[in-house]
C-alpha cells in the first residue's frame, strides 16, 4: 500500500514540475512549424515596384519564419545573401505567446530588410534564383524548400536579359530549348518557386502589354520547370514605387509594339504582318495559339473587315523561322495560315474569301537567323515567324 502510494506521489509531484514548466499548455511552436526553408529573392532595383510579402505569400513566409530557416538574396546586378546583420531575425524559444510575438517582429523586419537599395547597377534575376538555391542546399532536416522570387523579370543581363531588344518576342519553348542546349538550366529539383510581381513596373520602365506579360511569364515559368522546380505564380498585382535606388541604374526592357489591321483603300491592297511581336503567335512547333483570347482579340477586326463586304479577300501566307527542313517549314506555314483561317470562317467569313500557303523561310523578307553553332538566333527568330495577310479591296 505504502509502495502504491510512493507511486501515485511521484506522479503528482511529476505533474506538477511538468505544469510549472509549461509541459502540460500548448506548444511553444505551431505543428507545423520546423519543416519549411525559404529563401526570398528581393526586386530591390530600379524599375521594379517595392517589393513585399502579398496575402497569396503570407502563409508560406510565416510557416519558414516558425522553422526559423528563413534568408534574403538580393535582386539587383550581383546578387548576395544579406547577413544576419542586416536581416536581423530575433530567435525563438520562449513560450508561444513569446515566440508569436517573435515571429510578428521578424515578419517585420524581413519586409524591411527586402528594401534595402541595391548594391550594383543591374538585375540579374536568373543569377538570384541559382543564388537563391544554392543558399538552399546547405539547409537541413526541411520538408519543404521554397524560393520566393519578388521581381518584375525583366532583368537587364545574364541568361535571362530582357533588355535586349525582342526579348519580349521570344518563343518560349525555343528560348528554353537554348537554355538546354548550352548547359545554362539550373538545378531546382525539389524546391518550389514563387513567383510574384512579373512583368510589373515603374518609372522609368515602360509599362508592359497583357501580350507582353503573358509571354514574359510563360518564358519564366518554362525555364524554371525545365530547371525541375514546382512553379507558383501570386496573380497579386504589384505597383508603387521602387525601393530607394541608390543611383543604380537598370537598363529598361523593350517593350514591343502592339500591332493592327490596316485596311486597304477600294481597288487596292494592303499587307498586315502578325509576327512573333503579336498576339497571333504559337506554341512551339505547333498550329496552335500560345494565348488564343489574346489572338482572337488581334484578329476579330480583320473578320470583321471581311465580313462587311464578301467580295473582300484575304490571302494568309505562314513564314517560319529556319529551323527545321524546308518541306517541315513550308508545312509549318500552311497549318498556321489555316488555323488563322479557321478561326476567321468561324466569325463568319465565308470560305471562298480565304486563301492560305505556306511558304517556310522562303519569303523576301525573310532574316537569317541561325547563329554560327547552328542554333536559332531567337533576337530574330520571332521576326521570321507570321501570318503575312494581304487584303484586297474590290473596285
Amino acid at each position: 500500500m505504502n509502495k502504491i502510494i510512493r507511486i501515485i506521489a511521484s506522479c503528482l509531484a511529476a505533474v506538477s514540475v511538468l505544469t510549472a514548466t509549461g509541459c502540460s499548455s500548448s506548444p511553444s511552436k505551431p505543428a507545423d512549424a520546423g519543416g519549411t526553408a525559404l529563401v526570398v529573392v528581393t526586386g530591390n532595383h530600379e524599375g521594379n515596384p517595392a517589393p513585399a510579402v502579398t496575402d497569396f505569400l503570407a502563409p508560406v513566409v510565416e510557416r519558414a519564419l516558425w522553422s526559423e530557416q528563413v534568408a534574403v538574396v538580393t535582386g539587383d546586378g550581383a546578387p548576395a545573401k544579406l547577413s544576419e546583420e542586416e536581416l536581423r531575425l530575433d530567435k525563438l524559444g520562449g513560450t508561444r505567446a513569446g515566440n508569436e510575438a517573435v515571429v510578428k517582429r521578424n515578419a517585420k523586419r524581413l519586409g524591411a530588410a527586402l528594401v534595402l537599395s541595391p548594391r550594383t547597377d543591374g538585375a540579374d534575376t536568373w543569377k538570384s534564383i541559382d543564388k537563391a538555391a544554392s543558399v538552399l542546399s546547405s539547409t537541413t532536416g526541411a520538408e519543404e524548400r521554397i524560393i520566393v522570387v519578388l521581381d518584375n523579370g525583366l532583368a537587364d543581363r545574364g541568361v535571362l536579359n530582357f533588355a535586349q531588344p525582342g526579348s519580349l518576342e521570344m518563343d518560349p519553348t525555343s528560348a528554353v530549348d537554348q537554355l538546354r542546349d548550352k548547359g545554362l538550366l539550373l538545378d531546382l529539383q525539389g524546391i518550389t518557386v514563387y513567383l510574384s510581381g512579373l512583368g510589373s513596373s515603374v518609372e522609368p520602365q515602360a509599362p508592359l502589354s497583357p501580350r507582353a506579360r503573358t509571354r514574359l511569364t510563360e518564358i519564366w515559368v518554362q525555364a524554371l520547370e525545365a530547371s525541375s522546380a514546382t512553379v507558383i505564380v501570386d496573380p497579386t498585382p504589384r505597383d508603387g514605387a521602387s525601393v530607394d535606388t541608390a543611383g543604380k541604374r537598370v537598363r529598361p526592357t523593350p517593350v514591343p509594339d502592339e500591332i493592327g489591321v490596316v485596311p486597304p483603300e477600294p481597288c487596292q491592297s494592303s499587307e498586315t504582318v502578325f509576327d512573333g511581336r503579336s498576339a497571333v503567335t504559337f506554341i512551339g512547333d505547333l498550329d496552335v495559339f500560345v494565348d488564343p483570347d489574346a489572338a482572337h482579340a488581334a484578329l476579330q477586326p480583320l473578320a470583321q473587315w471581311l465580313s462587311a463586304d464578301p467580295d473582300r479577300t484575304a490571302h494568309l501566307r505562314g513564314t517560319t523561322a529556319g529551323a527545321r527542313t524546308e518541306d517541315e517549314r513550308r508545312a509549318l506555314g500552311l497549318d498556321r495560315a489555316e488555323a488563322v483561317a479557321a478561326y476567321l470562317r468561324s466569325q463568319g467569313v465565308l470560305a471562298g474569301q480565304l486563301t492560305t500557303e505556306g511558304v517556310g523561310t522562303d519569303f523576301p523578307e525573310y532574316i537569317p537567323d541561325r547563329l554560327p553553332d547552328g542554333t536559332l538566333d531567337e533576337s530574330i527568330a520571332p521576326s521570321n515567324r507570321s501570318i503575312r495577310v494581304l487584303l484586297t479591296d474590290p473596285c
